[in-house]
């Protein structure tokens, strides 16, 4: 009895991960673009989102291991209005535009505030910087820079803090000038306060380094003291007291607060420069009141 047996080969397709890092894309059922993205070892490292119209709405990518997302707003004259990026949580980056498609505002948030010094443009000019500072969940105006037409800063609307020493600096200490206009009047005194990794909102100020250094002979007198190299910041404010004596029983203080931050950038010490030297970038400067 002969039987026909037969046989079935199955043939196997390997597909190689060969397209990775090349762009594909999705449509919607209308033929309209509606998605393109880019695969790196089966995860979408860049992601792109569009309205029918062709609008971009959405940006998804990761950068040296971090992920980014930025949304987009419109005017209905098809013009950017809003761009929103979310930079590492919980901070956002956010840009402005006019209904030409010029920017007229940018600067960051921290958790949904406005915290630093933000740009306002007209015409696609700096006309101001305003610094946010962020208290009991509100930003209020802590600084002001106005500019001139030529875009130097006008220092008789201004009202900001001065640092007189390098943006890079040694690794180790360093002393320095700051500079601001007295709120009190010309006899109020000052501590100038630096704190080192703190927020935004200084909610963690109880668990970091703050340096107090008083400038009771207004000379504005400051130091930092960095560890470690690359881009650092310092966040501080300066602390002004007026003590006015009414009487032999009575006596009035007032004090008020000017909030700054600064980066720098720390570069190592050159061999020819001892670990433990203080460097000084520092001059006598008289703050100037607010009346002048």
């Amino acid at each position: 009895m002969t039987k026909k047996i037969k046989i079935f080969v199955l043939y196997v397709l390997v597909i190689y991960s060969c397209n990775d890092n090349k762009l594909r894309k999705e449509y919607y059922s209308t033929g309209e673009l509606k998605k393109e993205y880019i695969l790196r070892d089966g995860v979408v490292i860049s992601d792109k989102w569009y309205h029918k119209n062709g609008q971009l709405q959405y940006i998804f990518e990761i950068k040296d291991d971090l992920k980014r997302d930025t949304l987009f707003e419109y005017y209905e004259n098809n013009q950017v209005k809003n761009y929103i990026t979310q930079l590492h949580y919980p901070y956002i980056f956010y840009k402005g535009f006019d209904e030409n498609g010029d920017l007229s505002i940018e600067g960051r948030l921290f958790n949904k505030r406005k915290t630093g010094w933000w740009n306002y443009y007209k015409s696609t000019i700096l006309e101001k910087q305003v610094y946010y500072m962020i208290e009991k969940d509100t930003s209020f105006v802590a600084q002001l820079k106005f500019f001139d037409s030529e875009g130097n800063v006008d220092e008789s609307k201004s009202d900001y803090v001065k640092f007189i020493i390098p943006d890079t600096l040694y690794v180790g200490k360093s002393t320095g000038t700051i500079v601001y206009r007295k709120k009190l009047g010309e006899f109020s005194q000052e501590n100038v306060c630096i704190g080192y990794g703190l927020k935004p909102d200084y909610s963690n100020i109880v668990k970091t380094r703050v340096d107090t250094f008083y400038s009771g002979t207004n000379s504005g007198f400051f130091a930092v003291d960095f560890v470690k190299t690359g881009k650092q910041n310092i966040k501080g404010f300066i602390y002004e007291v007026l003590v006015d004596k009414k009487s032999d029983y009575l006596v009035e203080i007032q004090t008020t607060m000017t909030y700054f931050d600064k980066d720098f950038f720390i570069v190592d010490r050159p061999a020819s420069v001892p670990k433990d030297k203080v460097i000084h970038y520092h001059e006598k400067i008289k703050f100037s009141s607010s009346d002048n």
